[in-house]
């Protein structure tokens, strides 16, 4: 099936003013922080752009909808040891993208109704580098009832390394807006 990503995520400056204190937005995106975070979503070539269908990936013999792309880019201030980019910042990268991920598939009519990280588990397999390059993809395993369960892989553009993969569950929670 041919596929191709729509940016999805506003300008930096729309997203500060939405949210001001926002750990990646504000906070880490930055010159050598987080210099890069574009979200994309993931379109059927047959699919208009207004409809919210996922696309069927096969990967590894498992079958997943891949819902979401996220480009990023990582500085040089951001590392753990000897310039390898901290696993903290690896699992608030996954966590973000996830909660994008689940942007997209869920519209609660209810504005009082948030979703948050229940369950966040990351598997790291080689070093991320700072200043490197890489892709989030993002992928919808379940919902059951209101549980929502993802997979992703941070790994190079091309495909060729894994730097992690990670699997979440997003519950709804009432907001005090």
């Amino acid at each position: 099936m041919n596929y191709f990503y729509v940016q999805i995520n506003p300008p930096i400056g729309e997203l500060r003013a939405s949210w001001p204190s926002h750990a990646i937005y504000e906070t880490l995106y930055d010159d050598n922080l987080i210099e890069r975070f574009n979200v994309y979503r993931c379109i059927e070539e047959k699919e208009s752009l207004s409809s919210h269908q996922q696309f069927y990936q096969t990967k590894n013999g498992l079958h997943k909808y891949e819902i979401l792309l996220v480009d990023i880019k990582i500085g040089n201030k951001l590392n753990g040891n000897h310039g390898i980019i901290h696993g903290g910042i690896i699992s608030l990268l996954f966590d973000e993208a996830m909660g994008w991920a689940r942007g997209i598939m869920i519209h609660p009519n209810d504005p009082t109704v948030i979703y948050v990280t229940a369950n966040l588990t990351v598997n790291f397999r080689s070093p991320l580098m700072e200043g490197s390059e890489a892709v989030i993809r993002v992928y919808h395993e379940s919902t059951v009832n209101s549980k929502v369960r993802f997979s992703a892989v941070l790994e190079a553009h091309d495909g060729s390394v894994v730097f992690a993969e990670a699997g979440g569950l997003f519950l709804p929670t009432k907001s005090k807006l």
